[in-house]
């Protein structure tokens, strides 16, 4: 069952992920690069957008499992940290939670090894939909999610960065 509630939205059920979706947090320098670190090729981008309006559409919570590349050299390198040669690592799954909750603030990245889960409510899923468009405007080198100092699972915010074609 892909969706977290007993009635199913076709529509989310029925998204298929095209292009390439990058995800990855350094293990270096976190000082100044916290957090977790997007981009997304056109194809990924437009599919992802696609995935967050059937979302924000949905009146169920929704799970869906997103296909994670691995930066290469040249998207490591728009971040520029230490050059694009810090250490960093990708999660084997990513997965996007829809809590559809209309709680002022609820943006919660959950770790679990090699498992990354993030469960947004409408606001942030939103807010995540912006940032996607972005993307595909050339637009990043800034952060969403939460604005605390405080670090924990709850104020991990998430980096996007423009894509190099």
């Amino acid at each position: 069952m892909i969706c977290n509630s007993k009635i199913n939205t076709p529509e989310v059920n029925n998204w298929r992920q095209s292009g390439q979706i990058f995800l990855w947090r350094y293990k270096e320098n976190l000082r100044n690069y916290p957090g977790w670190n997007l981009t997304a090729d056109n194809n990924g981008g437009r599919s992802l957008s696609d995935l967050l309006d059937r979302m924000e559409k949905s009146i169920y919570p929704c799970l869906r499992t997103i296909k994670i590349s691995k930066p290469d050299d040249k998207i490591l390198k728009i971040p520029n940290n230490k050059g694009g040669r810090a250490g960093w690592y990708s999660p084997n799954t990513f997965k996007l939670r829809y809590v559809n909750d209309n709680a002022k603030n609820y943006w919660d990245f959950e770790e679990n090894g090699k498992n990354l889960l993030l469960s947004v409510n409408k606001k942030e899923l939103s807010e995540l939909k912006k940032g996607i468009l972005g993307i595909l405007k050339g637009c990043g080198d800034y952060s969403i999610g939460p604005d605390t100092k405080e670090r924990n699972n709850k104020n991990i915010r998430l980096w996007l960065w423009w894509y190099v074609r």
